[in-house]
């Protein structure tokens, strides 16, 4: 049976979706089933239990076996997951007006008319394939662009980890790239016809390749500083004079970095601090000349990403605000004016530039390469991917170098602090981030994008229900319970929102304040404390919801922490290292408890009396208050996030695992 709806069509007999431009996938055969299932109930709903009933007859399992193979589906549906719609504790449907089912048909052999009939049409065939051929000799113009297939798509690289911002040298033999194993960046350069490889010295990021020569530059990382080098590569992948360059500052970024046509300017992003932005800086390579081209508002992420134009007239910027949305914008490096190009709702690595130096190339949050004309303003399609898309490389002639893969998936864990042991609390393919317990001691609501989009779900000893709508959020964080009524409190959007009866719905009075780290109050059960953006600076404050009133308690607070038995508050503030700790009712009386610790969000530390956990470049550490000694946790994966468990025998932590992350070239 064939079933087709937009530009698919489901090959049920050969377990075979196939896309008009995207090309074939092979499904599961389990996957097959549902799919099958739900399409011949177009529009209707199946629940739960007749999908189990139907599809696993004689098989004893839970309704997570449904959830996983929907999320199979809509991974393979990619951009087009939407038509399988969640009915929220319910089930699930297939929604599509015109769905199209044929059955396979059986060709009979062909009489003395058929044959003859059957050579009319290959004379009609071989006179339209002569007709295109001219065309493609002769300019002809063609309505449709096409897209790379995924048959098209070559591997560069196949080792285990991550491979990031691939660059490659003016004769196109060697390749640099950025290397993510064992929590540690590494810039490794890899002849592409004997896939032959050395690695610079780790903590080292961000290559590009002289325009002219086999000349590296690279940031590395040492003794607490930044520094932009250079090393010369022979044909034989040795190295040789490497050279220092200029300070970045004293962060380890993997902004790129970017070399002028003729070989003198170099343009670099410099941090000085942790809680100092980005900006752009360049520096002459023969006169030493430093200059400061951007200087981004204080308390926001700045300018992170940076790409040259072919000329070496423009670079194009990328930059983060307090909103969470990234700003694209173009600077003439001669006029030091610029102009803003575009804002986009998600992340973006990087862009690169198209050789006509008016068009640029990203990737979006649907897996998909795109190409912005800055001078009409619009989009076009490049290339869709089934997998994750994170940086991206071009030179003409050559097509794109793209990371692609299966890029990260989250686990959440739990720590007993006395023994070390650790359990998996939530493990698969997806992403199961953030954490807050439930009323009761197993109890417990979490975010994960296992239906293809991010949801709340609750976790009981024995059931998994989905607590907030299908497809309607992007963004969900900082999910705290209250104690007592078990209502939860989260962020969607960077709005306070409540889940009240089962509904989440967004505090209306609140609704026009971006908010991040909302806790309950341990004092109050109307009050909700939050760090809130007031005059372009987050700031914490105390809203009563009963009341509808806010009271503002401390300016340029990043993060914060209740202590319920003292009335204590620990904070950290945007302008300043340490963790403070001071009277809730006197903060006039602030000390410093840890003197060069600092964190960006609520989730990279917790405090349980004396000691002080806490995250910093994926590892997880405890620090004594009293003694100030510090001390190394050994769990598996790079830690991204931790959070107190029930009781305070344990702590949860998100642990994010790399399913292969490798070079790819995309030719056009």
């Amino acid at each position: 049976m064939f079933y087709s709806f937009k530009k698919w069509k489901l090959d049920a007999k050969n377990h075979e979706l196939t896309h008009s431009e995207s090309g074939t996938k092979k499904l599961r055969e389990q996957t097959v089933k549902l799919f099958v299932y739900l399409l011949d109930k177009n529009h209707e709903m199946c629940t739960y239990g007749e999908l189990l009933e139907n599809l696993w007859e004689g098989k004893v399992v839970k309704k997570e076996s449904v959830i996983n193979e929907i999320y199979e589906l809509r991974k393979a549906l990619g951009a087009d997951k939407h038509l399988v719609k969640t009915h929220r504790l319910k089930g699930f449907s297939f929604n599509f007006p015109d769905l199209e089912i044929t059955e396979h048909q059986i060709v009979p052999p062909l009489s003395n008319l058929d044959k003859l009939k059957k050579a009319k049409v290959y004379l009609y065939a071989f006179t339209i394939l002569t007709i295109l051929i001219a065309a493609s000799i002769f300019g002809i113009p063609d309505e449709v662009d096409g897209y790379p297939l995924a048959s098209d798509v070559i591997n560069v690289t196949y080792d285990k980890g991550e491979e990031l911002y691939p660059t490659t040298n003016p004769a196109e033999e060697l390749m640099a790239y950025v290397s993510y194993t064992d929590n540690t960046f590494t810039v490794t350069i890899r002849d592409i016809n004997t896939s032959r490889s050395i690695s610079l010295p780790s903590n080292t990021s961000s290559p590009y390749w002289h325009p002219h020569k086999n000349r590296l530059f690279f940031q590395s990382f040492e003794n607490g500083q930044c520094l932009l080098k250079h090393v010369d590569v022979n044909e034989d992948l040795r190295l040789s004079n490497i050279s220092d360059i200029v300070s970045c500052g004293s962060e380890l970024s993997l902004s790129p970095i970017a070399l002028a046509p003729e070989g003198e300017w170099l343009y670099f992003s410099f941090k000085e601090d942790k809680h100092v932005p980005y900006q752009i800086n360049s520096i002459h390579l023969g006169t030493k000349t430093v200059k400061t081209l951007t200087t981004p508002t204080e308390n926001t992420y700045g300018d992170y990403s940076l790409s040259l134009s072919p000329d070496g007239q423009r670079l194009a910027i990328l930059s983060s605000d307090q909103y969470k949305k990234v700003n694209l914008r173009i600077l003439d490096v001669q006029k030091r004016d610029y102009f803003s190009v575009q804002t986009f709702p998600f992340y973006i690595y990087n862009v690169t530039w198209h050789e006509g130096n008016d068009k640029l190339f990203y990737i979006n949050d649907r897996r998909q390469i795109n190409e912005l004309d800055l001078s009409s303003g619009t989009t076009r399609l490049v290339y869709s991917s089934e997998e994750d898309l994170r940086t991206l490389y071009y030179k003409e002639g050559y097509g794109f170098l793209t990371s692609k893969g299966n890029y990260q998936q989250s686990d959440l864990s739990a720590l007993t602090i006395e023994d070390k042991s650790i359990e998996v609390l939530q493990g698969s393919d997806a992403n199961e981030v953030q954490y807050t317990a439930g009323q009761l001691n197993k109890d417990y609501f979490f975010v994960s994008d296992r239906t293809g989009f991010p949801e709340v779900w609750q976790q009981s000893p024995d059931s998994l229900k989905q607590i907030t709508d299908y497809g309607k959020h992007k963004d969900i964080q900082y999910l705290d319970t209250r104690s007592g009524s078990g209502e939860l409190l989260l962020s969607i959007e960077q709005k306070a929102s409540l889940n009240i009866g089962g509904a989440v719905t967004t505090i209306d009075w609140l609704s026009d304040k971006l908010v991040r780290n909302l806790k309950w109050s341990c004092w109050n059960q109307n009050e909700v404390f939050a760090t809130t953006l007031s005059n372009q600076i987050w700031s914490l404050a105390k809203f009563n919801l009963k009341d509808k009133t806010e009271i503002p308690i401390l300016s340029a607070v990043s993060s914060f922490k209740l202590d319920c038995d003292n009335q204590q508050l620990y904070f950290t503030k945007l302008d300043n290292k340490g963790v403070f700790k001071a009277p809730l009712h006197n903060l006039a009386q602030a000390t410093v408890i840890a003197k060069d610790l600092y964190f960006e969000d609520n989730s990279q530390w917790l405090l349980r009396g004396n000691t002080l956990y806490f995250i910093d470049q994926g590892k997880l550490y405890t620090f004594d208050t009293n003694t100030s000694q510090i001390n190394f946790i050994e769990v598996d994966g790079p830690v991204w996030a931790v959070y107190d468990g029930s009781d305070n025998s344990q702590l949860i932590y998100e642990s994010r695992v790399s399913h292969g992350i490798n070079i790819a070239r995309i030719p056009l």
